[in-house]
C-alpha cells in the first residue's frame, strides 16, 4: 500500500529555518489584522495592526545584540572568517529602514501629518543600498533574500507613492506594471519548475527520493505564485473601485500565498548562525536544550503504514479468534508450527 501521509521529524527539525518562519508567520499575521482594520471589523489604531511586525523588528535587533555580546566574549571567534557576522549586521541595518518606515507609515495612516513621499525615503534609501548589498552577496556567496526583495522593487515603491498623493492620476493597474512584471517572471519560473517535475517523472534514472523533491518544489512554487497573482488581480480591482469586495475577501488568496511560505520555511535549510550567537544550526541548538528531541525527533512516522499494520493485527485476532471457536466446536486441538530449542549441554 502507498503511503498517503508521512512525517519525518529529523528532517522536519534539521531542514527549518527560524528566520524565515519568523518573517512569514509575522507578516501573516499583520495581513489579517490589517484586512480587520481595513473593513472596519475592528477599530484598533495603526500602532497596534502593526505589531506582528515590530515585534519581529525586535526579535533581530535583539538576536544582533546577543550575537555582537558573544563575539566580544570569544576572541577566538575573531580568526573567523566573519561574513555571516557582517550579514548579520547588514541585514540589521536594513531592518532599521523598514522600522523607521513602518513608524512613519503608520502615523500617517492614523494621523496623515505628512506626504506618503516623505514616509516612503528610508524605503527609497534601503532600495538603493540594497543593490549594493546584493553585490556584495553575490561576491561572498551569500543569499540576501529582503535586500533583494527592495532592490528590485524601487520603481514600484516611487508609483504607490506618488499614486497615494495624488501626483499622477494613473489607474492602480498601471501603477502595478513593476509587480506585473515581476510576477511574470515568477510565473515563467513556476511554468519551468512544473515542466521539470513532468520530465524528471518520466525519467527511469531519477530516483523516487528526487521526484518527490521536484514535485513538491512545483507544487508549492504554484500555491506561493498562483495566488499572489490573484491577489493583485483583485486587489488593483477593488483600489480602482470594479469591485465591492470586503478586503479580507480580497486578502484571501495573500493568505494562502504566505501559508505556502510558512510551510516552506520547514524544508528551507540555512539561516546566519550568528543570531543571537548560536554559532550552530537551529537544529543542533535546539537538540541541545531540548534533549528529549533526541529520541522522539529522529523518527519518521507513515500513518497509512500504521492503518494497514492495525488491520493486519485485526484480522490476525479475528483469524485466531475463529480458529478457538471451531476447534472448541469439533472438539479437536489446533495443532501449530512446532519450534525446537536446542539447550547447550
Amino acid at each position: 500500500m502507498c503511503c498517503f501521509l508521512s512525517l519525518n521529524l529529523k528532517g522536519l527539525f534539521h531542514e527549518f529555518n527560524p528566520s524565515k518562519f519568523l518573517v512569514y508567520f509575522s507578516l501573516l499575521f499583520f495581513m489579517i489584522l490589517l484586512g480587520l482594520r481595513l473593513d472596519e471589523i475592528i477599530s484598533w489604531n495603526y500602532f497596534v495592526v502593526f505589531l506582528p511586525l515590530w515585534i519581529w523588528k525586535f526579535i533581530v535587533f535583539f538576536g544582533t545584540g546577543v550575537g555582537t555580546v558573544v563575539w566580544f566574549k570569544h576572541p577566538e571567534y575573531r580568526s573567523e572568517n566573519n561574513v555571516d557576522l557582517q550579514a548579520m549586521y547588514i541585514a540589521c541595518g536594513f531592518h532599521i529602514f523598514v522600522m523607521l518606515f513602518e513608524l512613519l507609515l503608520s502615523m500617517n495612516l492614523e494621523y496623515e501629518v505628512v506626504p506618503y513621499r516623505i514616509v516612503f525615503i528610508p524605503i527609497y534609501c534601503m532600495s538603493v543600498l540594497a543593490v549594493v548589498a546584493c553585490v556584495w552577496g553575490y561576491r561572498h556567496e551569500r543569499q540576501l533574500e529582503l535586500e533583494s526583495f527592495f532592490s528590485v522593487n524601487i520603481l514600484q515603491f516611487i508609483c504607490v507613492s506618488l499614486k497615494w498623493d495624488n501626483v499622477i492620476d494613473w489607474s492602480w493597474v498601471v501603477v502595478f506594471v513593476p509587480a506585473w512584471i515581476i510576477l511574470t517572471l515568477l510565473s515563467v519560473a513556476v511554468l519551468y519548475y512544473i515542466i521539470w517535475a513532468l520530465l524528471f517523472m518520466r525519467s527511469p534514472e531519477i530516483t523516487p527520493t528526487q521526484r518527490k523533491g521536484h514535485v513538491i518544489n512545483a507544487f508549492m512554487s504554484c500555491a506561493m505564485v498562483i495566488p499572489l497573482l490573484c491577489f493583485m488581480v483583485m486587489l488593483s480591482r477593488k483600489l480602482d473601485g470594479y469591485s465591492t469586495s470586503y478586503y479580507l475577501s480580497v486578502f484571501l488568496p495573500l493568505y494562502i500565498s504566505l501559508v505556502s511560505l510558512v510551510i516552506t520555511s520547514f524544508r528551507q535549510k540555512g539561516g546566519n548562525q550568528w543570531w543571537f550567537g548560536l554559532r550552530k544550526e537551529f537544529c543542533e541548538f535546539l537538540l541541545d536544550l531540548f534533549p528529549l528531541l533526541r529520541e522522539y525527533g529522529n523518527v519518521s512516522y507513515k500513518f497509512s503504514d500504521a492503518i494497514l499494520t492495525e488491520a493486519n493485527s485485526d484480522s490476525s485476532i479475528n483469524s485466531t479468534s475463529s480458529a478457538y471457536h471451531k476447534r472448541q466446536k469439533d472438539n479437536k486441538p489446533l495443532v501449530g508450527n512446532v519450534m525446537y530449542i536446542d539447550m547447550p549441554d
